[in-house]
């Protein structure tokens, strides 16, 4: 992810960071329905930042673009009333050779701005599960490491190769993105992927 701003912040800063203050975790409303796990759609994001960043002078942009090698990008855009911005690029690749090639870049875009929305928010999603004072951490504990961006990026582009939904991988580990899978599953995800592209390969020849 790359980011870019303008030449003074502070009054931004100072708006977000009350902004902030009243901004709730986001409950997941939506379901898996592969492995019926929830997560929060990126309507009930939107809908939960819309209101307390307009209050505070805030508005929240997203415009998607294309990039290398067929990726799809997308910039988010903070911006505040008195002209300062603070935006963020990032770009995934996604898989040409799915059976519905319009409906998989929607997938991944709508992953991409929902992912930093809250990235750039500091917002998480809270448990649906009845424990409603537990919420998914925002930062990982020395034994709980998540992945880290390249092992994330490793991971995008062998689903794309394998045909795989990142959503179902996320899934499978109860996670809402890859950010929140532990490091330690880095090298199962791998292995999978790489099998799954090698009995394709297989079915191919045979």
């Amino acid at each position: 992810m790359t980011e870019h701003k303008s030449q003074e912040i502070a009054e931004l800063l100072a708006a977000l960071s009350l902004a902030q203050g009243e901004l709730n975790n986001v409950e997941k409303d939506s379901e898996n329905p592969f492995f019926k796990s929830g997560y929060a759609s990126l309507a009930a994001c939107l809908n939960v930042v819309r209101p307390v960043l307009a209050k505070h002078g805030l508005s929240y942009q997203q415009t998607v673009s294309s990039g290398e090698a067929g990726q799809v990008c997308v910039t988010s855009v903070l911006g505040h009333k008195s002209g300062q911005w603070w935006a963020s690029d990032l770009c995934l690749g996604i898989n040409h050779n799915a059976q519905n090639a319009a409906q998989e870049t929607g997938k991944v875009i709508t992953y991409l701005r929902r992912y930093m929305l809250t990235a750039q928010l500091g917002i998480a999603q809270e448990d649906d599960d009845g424990n409603a004072g537990k919420l998914v951490s925002k930062t990982p504990v020395a034994h709980q490491t998540t992945l880290t961006e390249k092992e994330q990026g490793n991971i995008q582009e062998l689903a794309n190769v394998a045909g795989v939904d990142i959503q179902k991988i996320c899934g499978r580990y109860d996670a809402d993105d890859l950010s929140q899978i532990k490091g330690n599953q880095y090298r199962s995800i791998m292995n999978s992927l790489k099998k799954t592209i090698e009995n394709e390969k297989g079915n191919d020849n045979g």
